[in-house]
């Protein structure tokens, strides 16, 4: 049960650190890098995987969204 909490303490303060960023190239970048790693370090299993790709998918979004925010 440890690993599951470990793993969610992890992602949750990656999604709190990457959400307020503007979603710029280099964001992006550091974004998937840092991501990469916390998946390595949590043996990449199925389920470290697809949460992973879960919160990035909601941090591209939300991204996104602030940019046609903007745009208006």
């Amino acid at each position: 049960m440890m690993e599951y909490y470990r793993f969610f303490v992890d992602i949750w303060k990656f999604f709190r650190k990457y959400y307020p960023r503007a979603g710029t190239e280099q964001d992006y970048g550091d974004c998937t890098e840092e991501l990469t790693a916390l998946t390595k370090r949590h043996g990449e299993s199925t389920f470290v995987l697809k949460m992973s790709c879960l919160v990035l998918d909601e941090v591209d979004r939300i991204w996104r969204e602030r940019t046609n925010e903007t745009k208006l």
